[in-house]
């Protein structure tokens, strides 16, 4: 999930003391400054499945609506977790307000700007609407993080019952992505809604994924860690 650009090292063993277990709770984006997690990290939390799923409409001509999209993501993730998770921040904590959108998760925000919304096969206007259908749902549970980035690696975790802290009790911070767990969570989507093809859903939330690494992220290490 990294782009070509940056290193992967393997093994690294001075985060050991930062491994902590899953939790089947719900879905929290990659961002460093979440205090608690355990949760599945992926980018974009649930509204990142939402981005994939829009690309892998136009990509297979489906003509799936933004809108359409957006609820098919929901009801799975509300099935599956309870709530649908999406985060913001201090700086954004109104996403919505004055017919204007507004939102601290870059993921989201990078995809949504018309500077950057190709690296993401998607367009803002879809982006926008997409966002404008779920966060104001009875389910959507909003996360506000506080402060500012302060990221110093990105950790990729492949494990099914163990993952990484995002901030240490020191205040340090990683950007944190659970590629085995987000693996089953995409083949289960598939699975509900086999029109959608796994390879190919995984390809471009991939290349989403490494789109925003490389806006946010381009100059940190990236660690793979099995444990």
């Amino acid at each position: 999930m990294s782009p070509d650009t940056m290193t992967v090292q393997e093994g690294y063993e001075g985060l050991s003391k930062e491994i902590i277990p899953v939790k089947d709770d719900g879905v929290c984006c990659i961002d460093g400054r979440y205090e608690e997690s355990g949760m599945l990290s992926r980018a974009g939390a649930d509204f990142g499945l939402i981005m994939g799923v829009m690309a892998t409409s136009e990509k297979l001509q489906l003509g799936y609506s933004p809108e359409k999209c957006a609820q098919m993501v929901y009801d799975f993730a509300t099935k599956h977790h309870g709530y649908f998770d999406i985060h913001t921040d201090s700086h954004n904590s109104e996403i919505f307000n004055d017919d204007s959108l507004s939102i601290g998760c870059a993921h989201v925000s990078k995809a949504m700007n018309g500077t950057y919304s190709h690296m993401y096969s998607l367009t803002p206007g879809s982006v926008e609407r997409a966002l404008k259908w779920v966060v104001n749902k009875e389910k959507t549970r909003i996360a506000v993080l506080e402060g500012d980035h302060a990221e110093t690696e990105v950790v990729i975790v492949d494990s099914m019952v163990d993952t990484i802290l995002h901030k240490s009790q020191d205040g340090s911070m990683r950007f944190v992505i659970d590629s085995a767990r987000d693996e089953k969570y995409l083949r289960s989507f598939c699975e509900e809604h086999p029109e959608f093809n796994f390879e190919t859903l995984q390809s471009l939330i991939d290349t989403q994924n490494k789109a925003t690494l490389s806006l946010i992220a381009s100059k940190l290490p990236i660690i793979r860690m099995s444990i």
